[in-house]
């Protein structure tokens, strides 16, 4: 490599460095529901080890995690996004990415006894609470077109953020 792109190189890699340094490697043990039929209300819920990294700064959130079940199985999950804030605090412009075990998914949010999806104006209107409660959401990452999910607790995936 020439000097000229090392020198042009240098500032943009200590520039990515600076732009991570809001980020965590974690790891630990929690409980993972595995939903086969989210319309039958067909799930289960397993013991599980999971490590990863989660991070963020006022414009981006980056969450990539392995969970590993009692038997063996594995599941990966990606939510990366990128946003920026409109004048009333709103999130705008959000652009995201997520995978479940490298295919395509979707972020959605269900209770964790019916199955229903959680819209994000509830969520929204929970946190407006002194001390919300989010005991019975669960945050799932979605095959989109599938009617099957894997799934933590809400309040986990706030924990780890």
């Amino acid at each position: 490599m020439k000097f000229s792109k090392i020198l042009m190189a240098l500032p943009l890699s200590l520039l990515s460095v600076s732009a991570i340094a809001g980020m965590a490697d974690i790891n630990g043990s929690t409980k993972c529901t595995i939903v086969d039929s989210i319309i039958k209300n067909k799930a289960i819920v397993k013991a599980c080890t999971y490590e990863g990294a989660v991070g963020g700064s006022m414009s981006y959130a980056i969450s990539q995690l392995s969970f590993k079940l009692s038997n063996g199985n594995i599941y990966r999950t990606v939510d990366n996004a990128t946003f920026d804030f409109g004048k009333g605090g709103q999130v705008q412009n959000l652009k995201e990415t997520v995978l479940l075990n490298g295919k395509t998914a979707e972020v959605v949010r269900l209770n964790h006894k019916t199955f229903k999806k959680i819209s994000d104006k509830d969520i929204e209107s929970r946190y407006e609470n002194i001390n919300p409660d989010f005991s019975d959401v669960l945050q799932c990452f979605k095959y989109v077109k599938q009617d099957a999910a894997f799934c933590v607790s809400y309040e986990f995936i706030n924990r780890i953020s």
